[in-house]
């Protein structure tokens, strides 16, 4: 198992224990070194921030932006964000 990212914020432990290789941008080694620079800057803020990866937009975000998701964490981790943010059953649409 990697030892990366560091740190021992909820997300971090997730990230760095997700089976990754089950997704599109495959496993965490393969990665260029601009997406995991870009995860260890968004997990060491404490602004809620989101990072959309690739064509298929593979979602990754850090602990202060968990709640914006609500129920969907950490699900929407390692997804497209289209599946992520997918309307939920029942919910309406205010547009006509």
């Amino acid at each position: 198992m990697t030892e990366w990212p560091r740190g021992s914020s909820e997300m971090s432990r997730i990230i760095r224990t997700y089976d990754w290789a089950s997704t599109a941008l495959g496993p965490v080694e393969q990665w260029p070194y601009s997406l995991r620079s870009a995860v260890d800057l968004i997990l060491a803020l404490g602004h809620a921030m989101q990072l959309a990866w690739r064509p298929e937009k593979i979602i990754l975000y850090n602990d202060a932006y968990a709640p914006m998701l609500s129920d969907r964490h950490p699900r929407a981790l390692g997804i497209p964000f289209r599946e992520a943010w997918r309307p939920r059953s029942g919910a309406t649409s205010s547009r006509s």
